[in-house]
């Protein structure tokens, strides 16, 4: 599933659950926004790692090796930063 129709999924979930809890909505709807932008660790999460898999003779696994560190990164940010900047 390509990043923006996951963003478009699950922004709706986010805002019921904000709603639900009594919340700031804009807090989750950022976390949906910046985590549907972190497609690091699969070629098919943005059309340029698409782009550059064959003439880089780029794998999977290298995705996946290298993309995890960056996904960690984008999580840490998304739990420590986002509440900062849009808190509860």
């Amino acid at each position: 599933m390509h990043n923006v129709a996951a963003a478009v999924i699950m922004t709706p979930v986010a805002l019921n659950a904000a709603q639900a809890l009594g919340v700031n909505p804009k807090t989750f709807i950022m976390a949906v926004v910046i985590g549907a932008s972190a497609a690091f660790m699969m070629p098919t999460g943005h059309p340029m790692t698409l782009l550059v898999q064959k003439p880089g003779h780029y794998s999977s696994a290298d995705y996946l090796k290298y993309g995890a560190g960056l996904s960690l990164l984008v999580f840490l940010v998304i739990i420590l930063v986002v509440p900062l900047v849009w808190p509860f």
